[in-house]
Order: C-alpha cells, then sequence, then structure tokens
C-alpha cells in the first residue's frame, strides 16, 4: 500500500536525465526503480523512478538544503537529506550499524511525508546503496557552510 501511494505520488512529477558521471552524491535501487542524488552547480538533485526516465526530479540549492549530519551518538552512523516538492518532504537516510564490524553495508531508504504524515516509507535494496549521505558535510562546507552544534544548523559563521 505505501509503495502504491509513493508510486502515484511520483508519478505526477516531470521527469528530467539521470546524474552526469562524478556528479553522484548517492544512489540505491528501489525494486526496479532508482533513487539518485546528484550534484551540479551548487545543487542537489533528487531522481527518483525507472533507471534513465525519473519520474520525479527535485532540484535544492546547497546553500539551503537539509541535511542533518550524524550527531555522533548511538551504534548507528546516520545522516538525512530532505528534498521538499509542494507539500511533500521526501527524506533520504542512510545508516551503517557500527557494531556490526567492518565490512557493514549502508543501509538507505526514504520517508515520504505530507505535512506530518507519514504517507510512504521505503528501503533501498540491500547491498545496493553506492555510499553514505556524509560527502554532503563536505560539499556544505565547500560553500562556506559549517555545522553548529549548539543549534543543530548550518551557518555561515560557528562558534564550535
Amino acid at each position: 500500500m505505501r509503495r502504491l501511494a509513493l508510486a502515484l505520488i511520483l508519478l505526477a512529477s516531470p521527469a528530467a536525465a539521470d546524474c552526469l558521471p562524478g556528479e553522484t552524491v548517492f544512489s540505491c535501487q528501489i525494486g526496479a526503480k532508482s533513487l539518485e542524488i546528484c550534484y551540479e552547480a551548487e545543487t542537489l538533485i533528487y531522481n527518483f523512478g525507472p533507471p534513465g526516465a525519473p519520474e520525479l526530479t527535485i532540484a535544492e540549492p546547497l546553500a539551503s538544503a537539509t541535511f542533518q549530519p550524524w550527531p555522533g551518538a548511538g551504534s548507528a552512523i546516520w545522516e538525512s537529506l530532505t528534498f521538499y516538492n509542494q507539500s511533500y518532504a521526501y527524506e533520504v537516510v542512510t545508516s551503517i550499524d557500527r557494531d556490526a564490524g567492518e565490512g557493514a553495508g549502508v543501509e538507505a531508504g526514504v520517508y515520504v511525508r505530507q505535512g506530518d504524515t507519514m504517507v510512504a516509507e521505503v528501503q533501498c535494496d540491500s547491498g545496493t546503496a553506492s555510499n553514505s549521505l556524509d560527502v554532503v558535510w563536505d560539499l556544505k562546507e565547500s560553500v562556506g557552510q559549517c555545522w553548529e552544534f549548539a543549534s543543530q544548523s548550518w551557518q555561515y559563521t560557528c562558534n564550535n
């Protein structure tokens, strides 16, 4: 049911091209579809749909992108990156279990919310996540931002 709801949400959006070589921040397979996050010209681009023909594309300027880095506690190292499309939020989450030992794979998925209501939750197929989202930290720093631990937000000047 949740996959059907997600499919209906995604079908209403315009299509765009896949990431160019060297621009992929993250990718994974979700059934017959792929999720890909690209970085191009200080913009993060969310693509979801069949490989080569995304059904949903959302672009967010890197400077205003909602990226939540791992807070440094817990057994899982996780990050999330949220894209907004009208009243929907698409939160991509990656996680690595620190207790699983060397060779632990990245787990990933997408939470789709409309306002405060969760409308879908899909997981990337096991073993298909290309990497974690931690590279977004470096991208945010490349545009002059730093993570302010006290306010839990990205700033242009930090007092850590």
